[in-house]
């Protein structure tokens, strides 16, 4: 755990803006953007308990450690909670369902998630309950009471509540009840809880939002613009995602396999494509697990985005498969090699994890900067500070700022911020054509339109951060004096903040220069200049030193 930090993974900004949005009692909205508008994107069930742990120590920030904290209780009530699901309903042995969990107890992944203010503990947790209210009232040898019914279906709702991709266990498991117990009312139950979220979205978003450029990225407009953008061929999207899906399958529990992954991928393709198989088996005896799985699997296969961090939360309940398969190939030897073998393999595989996990800790303690597995780049949490003071001081509270991480600008400094690069996920991970992270055009229109006085680059590891040094080359380019480096961390060149001059933003100042070479940025280590300080409010005062680089 990183006390102190958030927001590094752009989603835990935007759940602890909300939180402090609605401890404030200023209802559910991003109160990061300018505007404010309501938040449509995620469910308000997470950031409503973070909400209740800010009020109980409103101190930004350190309250975050009691917000991290509840994530870290969540995780490990859920994989305690799916040992004893998967043994109470005879899906599996005790020493099947125990090794899953211990698997999933020391995955790095998982525990990466089980620090942060990300939703997919709270999510998992009430996942695995919800699932056991199914289990419970198909399993049940009396009728259920209507009280009893409408219980376990607010209880199979709640996980919707957290997080929108619940939508299919949420579907087959009050179906199947209805079904075996011909019970309408765990169905009402369901129905009304879930409605709550649904009632706010059609709400807020029959209306346009404002200023639409930026507030859209964060309501469920970049879903459907997302599953309508072009690609080559419609089939794309679930065909790369099947191959996400296969390796994540072994990847997330044991990120160890990532490495074997870059040279022998069809291995962890194979071990994948055995985990499903088997939970494909299951679907013969209809039971929930089994048909909330597929329902899962089938969701985050159409969903145009790659579907490793919506399998964290499901770790132990996916991977007891493949333990199972493991178990059951190894029948072909005698008892006195059998056990020795399969105690060895679940030895090697928790190792794995805790050499990988040993290797984060450290990264993490020595930076102050919470380390995502197999990300080999170290960042300084002291230089993020840096920016932050930087910005507090050459701002003032009314200006609006800029970054790709921008809710945590917010968070830190207590300006409005903007991200105003959009991911583009067809051109990102399926090979579609067109701008990955947006165009020139977009992020200058986006400068102008919040009238942004600077924009702050941050390094962004795993973020494909590479797309923002490119469209800020290109900018620098195309509108020449629009950007200029105000301030940057001497040692680390890629912490920098660029001041706008907005005079110069606009689309009458282009070149025709700008796809002459290809363009790079670099902060080249040249004499500092002097810039006036009449050219824009944003640039510092006289004194302070800028540098701009040529390319």
């Amino acid at each position: 755990m990183a006390p102190g930090v958030v927001g590094v993974f752009h989603d835990d900004g935007i759940y602890v803006a909300t939180a402090k949005a609605l401890a404030e009692g200023k209802g559910y909205r991003l109160i990061d953007l300018p505007g404010e508008p309501p938040q449509t994107k995620y469910p308000f069930l997470y950031p409503a308990v973070l909400a209740i742990l800010w009020r109980l120590w409103p101190v930004f920030p350190d309250n975050l450690v009691l917000l991290q904290g509840f994530s870290l209780i969540c995780t490990s009530s859920s994989i305690a909670i799916a040992f004893l699901y998967l043994a109470r309903f005879g899906y599996f042995s005790k020493a099947e369902a125990a090794s899953a969990s211990l698997i999933g107890a020391t995955s790095p992944v998982v525990l990466y998630f089980a620090t942060q203010t990300l939703s997919e503990p709270l999510f998992g947790l009430l996942l695995i309950c919800g699932l056991w209210c199914a289990e419970s009232a198909i399993q049940r040898s009396t009728q259920l009471g209507r009280s009893t019914s409408l219980f376990y279906g607010v209880t199979l709702a709640l996980p919707f509540l957290a997080r929108v991709v619940a939508g299919p266990v949420l579907a087959v498991g009050s179906l199947l009840v209805l079904w075996r117990k011909r019970n309408v009312w765990l169905l009402v139950g369901t129905g009304c809880c879930a409605s709550l979220w649904v009632w706010w979205v059609l709400r807020h978003s029959v209306a346009p939002v404002a200023d639409g450029d930026v507030a859209t990225y964060y309501t469920v407009t970049p879903y459907i613009s997302w599953w309508s953008q072009r690609t080559l061929n419609p089939l794309r999207v679930p065909a790369w995602n099947t191959v996400f899906l296969l390796s994540s399958t072994i990847t997330v529990p044991l990120p160890a396999f990532a490495a074997v992954a870059s040279h022998f991928v069809w291995i962890v393709l194979v071990g994948g494509l055995a985990t499903w198989w088997l939970i494909g088996k299951g679907w013969v005896n209809r039971t929930v697990l089994v048909g909330s799985l597929a329902g899962y699997a089938v969701l985050i296969l159409l969903w145009p985005w790659p579907p490793a961090r919506f399998l964290v939360p499901l770790v132990p309940l996916v991977v007891v498969f493949l333990v199972r398969g493991i178990n059951r190939a190894s029948l072909v030897y005698p008892g006195l090699v059998r056990t020795p073998l399969l105690t060895t393999a679940l030895a090697v595989a928790v190792a794995s994890n805790l050499l990988v996990l040993r290797e984060d800790i450290a990264s993490t303690r020595g930076s102050g900067y919470p380390r995502y597995p197999g990300i080999s780049d170290p960042l300084q949490w002291a230089h993020f500070e840096e920016l932050f003071n930087w910005v507090r001081q050459h701002s003032s509270p009314d200006d609006v700022v800029a970054s790709g991480l921008d809710t945590m600008l917010f968070l830190y400094t207590g300006r409005h911020a903007v991200r105003p690069l959009e991911p583009r996920p067809a051109a990102l991970f399926y090979g579609d054509s067109g701008e990955a992270t947006g165009t020139v055009e977009e992020f200058v229109r986006v400068l102008n339109r919040y009238q942004v006085r600077v924009f702050v680059r941050f390094p962004m590891p795993g973020f494909a951060d590479e797309g923002i040094d490119r469209v800020l080359s290109d900018t620098m380019r195309k509108f020449p004096g629009c950007l200029s480096v105000a301030y940057s961390i001497p040692v680390d060149s890629r912490f920098a903040a660029f001041a706008i001059h907005r005079r110069f933003c606009s689309p009458a100042q282009t070149t025709d220069t700008l796809f002459a070479a290809p363009a790079t940025l670099t902060l080249l280590p040249a004499e500092a200049v002097d810039v006036d300080p009449d050219l824009d409010p944003a640039v510092p005062p006289s004194g302070h030193r800028t540098r701009h680089s040529e390319e």
